[in-house]
């Protein structure tokens, strides 16, 4: 759908039955890869939302994943992730207390994610004066999230999402060649 790709029955808006539509597709065709792409027809269903060439369970998630953004004013899914040395960090301990920039990022090491890795460290202090404390997430391991706080030397916490539960339920997991991954966003 060139208008809304999550929109997979084009009615405007995305909803549950976008999601049932393709798990019904799903279950009654199975995963497959289309042979061709169909012409845009407007009132064929767009269940490869991801214009990977696949109908899978990527196609669901990221429909979800667009139902379950994390809105302006909601209330922050929990989260409870080890950090880049393997501690346990429950985000809960900063409710009332201070504030908390909780950023996603795709992959350790790649230019963009180090230069706003850096940049978060630079500001770190003034972020903190202003009373709140930075969190960065991304689905590399903590083995990988300590060798790039070390080698970056880092002044913030690295939270380890592996399992993928904190970006799914922050609506920050996508993927590019079947492969997942947390796309770049901010919360505070």
């Amino acid at each position: 759908n060139a208008v809304n790709q999550y929109d997979v029955d084009m009615s405007g808006t995305v909803d549950l039955y976008d999601v049932l539509m393709v798990i019904n597709d799903i279950n009654s065709n199975g995963m497959r890869s289309l042979s061709s792409r169909p012409a845009q027809d407007s009132s064929l269903p767009m269940f490869d939302v991801n214009g990977d060439g696949d109908i899978g369970p990527m196609d669901v998630l990221l429909v979800i994943n667009t139902l379950n953004q994390v809105q302006v004013g909601s209330i922050a899914p929990k989260v409870s992730l080890p950090n880049q040395r393997g501690e346990l960090v429950d985000l809960s301990q900063f409710l009332g207390k201070r504030s908390v920039v909780l950023y996603f990022y795709p992959k350790n090491d790649t230019p963009g994610c180090t230069a706003e890795a850096l940049d978060f460290s630079a500001r770190k202090n003034q972020i903190s004066e202003l009373g709140a404390e930075v969190f960065g997430v991304s689905l590399d391991s903590v083995d990988s999230h300590q060798n790039f706080a070390d080698k970056h030397v880092l002044n913030f916490e690295i939270l380890s999402d592996t399992t993928k539960q904190v970006t799914t339920a922050f609506g920050a997991l996508t993927e590019r060649n079947g492969t997942p991954f947390a796309t770049r966003r901010t919360f505070i």
